[in-house]
């Protein structure tokens, strides 16, 4: 069965902060991990077109996931069914993935917190680009209730992905990569902010 990801996402300005009040807010933190992610495509892009999105996951576990847009849209909100599968040797998945002619099309990387905050998860992401929160969950409700709980300005949400925001900030900077690593960015200086509003805005146009 699939299951029901409703998210949004916030620029964070002082990560420590946040979490300060996530666990005044009796948020629980599962741990901090590192992931190293792929996303494949056929060589006709059609699931990327479609918006649709095959990645492979590799932090504590190795995960294949699966995402494509509900019909159950929800109008500010970003609103996915998801299926994922835990397999335990990513070369591996890998190569039966190229085998049925899909190739990796992106590379990302990022620290992420997890805290499970009641039926809410609450994300700490830390990108080679700047830091965020996502909160996820299956009810848009919670999502506004948990935003507000955490003093988070609920009309600068964020419904890109990191892809998307990464596409933003490669125009903006005329990058000639586009794999998301922190080696990558290593020399660069990157001023989120400076394009904070065009993402914001942007993102719920």
């Amino acid at each position: 069965m699939a299951h029901l990801e409703v998210e949004v996402k916030f620029i964070l300005d002082d990560v420590p902060e946040m979490r300060r009040q996530l666990v005044a807010a009796g948020g629980e933190s599962e741990g901090r991990w590192f992931e190293s992610n792929l996303v494949f495509d056929d060589p006709e892009y059609r699931l990327t077109e479609s918006g649709r999105l095959l990645r492979l996951r590799r932090d504590r576990k190795v995960r294949l996931t699966f995402k494509r847009p509900s019909a159950q849209t929800q109008e500010g909100f970003k609103v996915l069914e998801e299926l994922e599968v835990n397999v335990d040797d990513f070369e591996t998945m890998r190569r039966i993935l190229e085998s049925l002619s899909y190739r990796p099309q992106l590379r990302y990387e990022k620290w992420r917190e997890t805290f499970r905050l009641g039926d809410a998860l609450a994300c700490v992401d830390t990108l080679p680009y700047g830091s965020f929160l996502e909160l996820e969950t299956s009810d848009p409700d919670v999502l506004r209730s948990v935003a507000h709980t955490l003093n988070l300005p609920w009309e600068r949400r964020i419904v890109w992905n990191y892809h998307r925001i990464f596409e933003e900030i490669r125009s903006a900077y005329s990058l000639p990569f586009s794999d998301i690593t922190f080696e990558r960015f290593e020399t660069l200086d990157i001023d989120l902010h400076a394009i904070r509003q065009r993402i914001e805005e942007g993102a719920r146009g």
